[in-house]
C-alpha cells in the first residue's frame, strides 16, 4: 500500500487496468489527496484493543457483564427483555422464535429499516406496501396497517 520515501510516505495505489474509468480514476484521485496528510506509524505493531477491558483481546465474560448493565446496545427496555425471555421460553418452531425476536428487536427488514441501511434511497420508496401513504416500519407493518388489521381480524374470528 505505500513505502516510506525521503519525504516522508509515498502512497501506492494499484488498481487494475480493467477496472480504471473516469469515475474510478476521480476517486483514487480524491483518495490520495486525503491521504498525503495520512503517515502511518511504522514503529509500533498494530494490534487491535478491546475497548471494554482496555487491552488486546476479546473476552466474553466482559461482552457479558456490558450487556447486563446497558442492554443489547440498541435500548431494549425491560419489557421487550421479559417478552424476548418468554419468546425463547415458548413452545413454539424456531422460526417463529427467531421472527418474534426478530420483530421485537426492530430487526425485519421493513422499508424504514432498508432506508436506515441505506438499501433504499429515497422516502418515497419506503411507503407502505399495501398502499398507505404511511412510512412502513415494524408497527405499521404488523400492527396499525388497515389491510393487515383486516388480516387480523380474519385470524381472530
Amino acid at each position: 500500500m505505500g513505502e516510506r520515501v525521503e519525504l516522508g510516505w509515498q502512497w501506492n495505489i494499484n488498481i487494475r487496468e480493467q477496472m480504471e474509468d473516469v469515475l474510478v480514476q476521480q476517486e483514487k484521485e480524491e483518495l490520495l489527496t486525503i491521504l498525503k496528510e495520512v503517515e502511518p506509524i511504522t514503529a509500533i505493531r498494530d494490534k487491535y484493543v478491546w475497548s471494554l477491558g482496555g487491552h488486546e483481546g476479546f473476552k466474553v465474560k466482559e461482552y457479558y457483564w456490558k450487556l447486563q448493565e446497558d442492554g443489547d446496545g440498541d435500548g431494549m427496555v425491560m419489557e421487550n427483555r421479559t417478552a424476548i425471555n418468554i419468546i425463547w421460553k415458548a413452545c413454539m418452531p424456531s422460526k417463529v422464535q427467531i421472527f418474534a425476536w426478530r420483530m421485537l428487536k426492530h430487526r425485519i427488514p421493513t422499508r424504514s429499516q432498508l432506508k436506515h441501511i441505506n438499501i433504499i434511497e429515497d422516502d418515497e420508496d419506503c411507503r407502505c406496501v399495501f398502499g398507505c401513504p404511511i412510512i412502513e416500519d415494524t408497527q405499521h407493518l404488523f400492527m396499525d396497517c388497515i389491510k393487515v388489521r383486516k388480516v387480523w381480524n380474519l385470524i381472530y374470528q
